[in-house]
């Protein structure tokens, strides 16, 4: 018996990639919930990237950038897309650091990219969507009849 499981915040389940339909039909027995298909542990990693991806895109505006922009009236920040920026090392860019809420200041755009990176990894994991776990057996759902 062979089980992944994948979060999927997206559509607010779990995703169950299973080695056949026996092992489905004995996590259905038992009470399990969620979205199950027959695949492989390959099958389970491609669908983690897609509701990495998805999740991502749906929660894309919490990923705030700001360009510091420096004029005549003084400093402001300018919300930025920093897939569309020029490269540059010198340009100053505040993220916001969700789930956490604070800002993170980098300079030049490489800078930036890798810390939106880590932002958005950081988010993944405290949504239980940085890895599929493996079982070998369906775990005992808690009983909360009591």
């Amino acid at each position: 018996m062979q089980i992944y499981v994948i979060a999927n915040p997206a559509q607010n389940t779990i995703n169950y990639v299973c080695d056949s339909q026996e092992t489905i039909d004995a996590g259905k027995s038992v009470g399990y919930i969620g979205t199950f298909s027959i695949g492989t542990e390959s099958d389970a990693n491609s669908l983690l990237l897609i509701n990495q991806q998805t999740w991502l895109a749906e929660n894309a505006s919490i990923f705030v950038v700001n360009e510091k922009i420096t004029t005549d009236a003084g400093i402001q920040w300018e919300t930025v897309d920093l897939s569309t920026q020029s490269p540059n090392t010198d340009k100053i860019y505040t993220l916001l650091n969700s789930p956490h809420g604070e800002w993170v200041i980098e300079v030049g755009l490489d800078s930036a990219q890798m810390q939106l990176a880590n932002i958005q990894q950081n988010f993944l994991t405290h949504n239980n969507l940085n890895v599929v776990l493996s079982w070998i057996e369906w775990k005992p759902l808690k009983d909360n009849s009591v």
